[in-house]
């Protein structure tokens, strides 16, 4: 934590406060606990309001209130990825092998 604060120091000061009109919204969509964990923080220095789901099936909810989003992040080999495009925002695929996005 304590290194994370250092790293984004700058980032910290220009982004907009918790709630804001101006804040952007991020959406990670990924059945790993340790993905969702390991990006969210990276966003939220970033000035991301950051929402999360397990899978697809929660995502309605979350839009329906939260919506919409400025990008989403989902798990690159879920079968249910072109579902998120009706969101209108763009959709990162999230790999869990390096190897994967070189042989794609």
């Amino acid at each position: 934590s304590y290194y994370w604060r250092l790293a984004a120091s700058d980032i910290a000061q220009s982004k907009p406060k918790e709630g804001s009109p101006s804040q952007r919204k991020a959406l990670i969509v990924d059945p790993s606990p340790f993905q969702r964990n390991l990006v969210a923080p990276l966003l939220a220095m970033a000035g991301f309001r950051v929402l999360t789901a397990e899978s697809i099936q929660g995502v309605a909810a979350l839009a329906e209130r939260d919506g919409p989003f400025d990008v989403i992040l989902a798990d690159a080999a879920s079968q249910d990825r072109e579902a998120l495009a009706a969101l209108s925002a763009p959709v990162i695929g999230l790999y869990d092998d390096a190897l994967a996005v070189r042989q794609s």
